[in-house]
C-alpha cells in the first residue's frame, strides 16, 4: 500500500469516483448533473491553496481518498471535506491510515468533520469526539466529529 499526495490528480476519473462516495449516496453517483457538480467542486478544491488531498494506492489501484481544508483562522486545524474508500477495500483500515497520514503530513493538531448516521461510526471508532448537531436538514441528523491530535 502506498499513500500519495493527490491534489493535482483529483480530476482523474479513478480518484474523482472515489471522492464522489463522500459527497453523494451511491444511487446518486451516476447522474449527469451530479457528475458535472462534482467536477466543478473538485476544480474549486484544486484551486484552493488551503486544500490538501491524499490517496491510498494498492498495487497501483486507487483505493481511498481524503481531502482536507485548513480551517480559516486556525493554521493547525483541518476540516475534512471528504474521505472515502472504494467498497472493495473497506474494512481493512485504509480510512484510518489516510487520516493518520494526513495528520503527520500536515502537522495537524485537530481534524473536524461533519457527517451523518451512515458514517458517524467510523469517526467514533477512530477516536473522534462526536457531537450531534440535530436535524440540520429535514429528516437528516448531522454530527460534528473532532479529533484532537495534541
Amino acid at each position: 500500500m502506498e499513500l500519495i499526495d493527490c491534489k493535482n490528480l483529483l480530476q482523474e476519473e479513478r480518484l474523482r469516483r472515489i471522492f464522489a462516495y463522500s459527497q453523494y449516496s451511491p444511487s446518486d453517483l451516476e447522474t449527469e448533473e451530479n457528475k458535472e457538480q462534482l467536477a466543478r467542486r473538485v476544480a474549486q478544491l484544486q484551486a484552493d491553496p488551503d486544500v490538501f488531498a491524499y490517496a491510498c494506492l494498492c498495487s497501483g489501484e486507487a483505493a481511498g481518498v481524503i481531502v482536507l481544508q485548513r480551517a480559516p483562522g486556525f493554521p493547525d486545524c483541518y476540516d475534512m471535506v471528504g474521505i472515502a474508500v472504494q467498497p472493495a477495500f473497506r474494512g481493512h483500515g485504509m480510512g484510518a491510515q489516510l487520516v493518520e497520514h494526513a495528520a503527520v503530513s500536515l502537522g495537524a493538531k485537530e481534524f473536524r468533520a461533519e457527517t451523518d448516521d451512515g458514517a458517524v461510526g467510523f469517526y467514533r471508532c477512530h477516536g473522534f469526539d462526536v457531537t450531534s448537531l440535530g436535524e440540520k436538514y429535514p429528516g437528516v441528523i448531522r454530527y460534528l466529529c473532532t479529533l484532537r491530535l495534541v
